[in-house]
């Protein structure tokens, strides 16, 4: 893997206190951190404006990345040099089955119980939001991945950030909108999500989406459109599928792009 790889030791099985099973309502919890005080924060981004609107979300350990700049509509963004072309939806249209088929190989087995929950077939990543990607509030799924899906995130968000500072010294993050998903989170949001599916990637812990439309800015220099950053998201995407690292469907009613890693030979 280039440049992000983690050691073993840093993989993590879910266990009883990661995951519980409500047997009453068929539903799993995430245990969640205990809030913590702002004011203990160190951060390691940069000085912004005193009058730049600074808020702290979900308050976590990890919270120093949890934090955005409001964006001011009367700013004006220069143009950001982009390469990707052509239509998302023909580009990035592989099929459910072909991810299928790639989320069986490499996944977990779903979790349908008590017992799927704590004896996971392979061990999980816990994901947080860090320098690389920002973790959206997740209602429909919780935040875990395989190893190679987790490592294939990060590299995402950091060839996003490299480029982006390379070509416009600006500072974005993506944001991943959905992670792991159970049979009774997939039931939920088939009721309001026409692209979900009863047989979904998301089970298998192999696949996430990311938002197309939606990115966190962490400084007031240098602001950028919606479009332009979508564009060059859309090319660092396009790298990686390119190199065969990931299977990609293009999901306009989500504004997301559904991403599942593939295996490498």
């Amino acid at each position: 893997m280039n440049g992000c790889s983690d050691d073993k030791e840093d993989v993590e099985t879910i266990d009883s206190t990661e995951i519980v099973v409500e047997e009453h309502e068929k539903d799993i919890a995430i245990e969640k951190s205990e809030p913590i005080d702002s004011s203990d924060l160190e951060y390691d981004t940069v000085e912004v404006d005193a009058k730049a609107a600074v808020e702290i979300l979900n308050r976590k350990p990890d919270a120093r990345w949890e934090h955005f700049l409001e964006v001011d509509d009367s700013e004006v963004a220069q143009p950001l040099e982009t390469h990707f072309r052509g239509s998302r939806s023909a580009t990035f249209n592989d099929s459910n089955h072909i991810q299928l088929e790639a989320a069986e190989a490499m996944g977990i087995k779903p979790i349908t119980d008590m017992s799927s929950a704590w004896n996971l077939s392979r061990p999980v990543k816990k994901l947080a939001s860090c320098e690389e990607y920002y973790l959206d509030e997740l209602t429909h799924s919780y935040p875990f991945l395989v190893p190679e899906a987790e490592q294939l995130l990060k590299e995402i968000g950091t060839r996003f950030n490299q480029l982006l500072w390379e070509r416009g010294q600006s500072k974005y993050r993506i944001k991943v909108t959905s992670v792991l998903r159970t049979p009774e989170t997939i039931k939920d949001l088939m009721r309001s999500n026409k692209n979900a599916v009863a047989v979904s990637t998301h089970q298998y812990a192999t696949t996430f989406d990311i938002s197309y439309s939606k990115f966190i800015r962490d400084a007031a220099e240098n602001p950028r459109t919606f479009g332009d950053l979508s564009d060059l998201l859309s090319e660092v995407i396009l790298e990686f599928h390119s190199q065969g690292r990931c299977y990609v469907k293009f999901e306009g009613k989500q504004s997301c792009f559904h991403i599942t890693v593939r295996p490498q030979q």
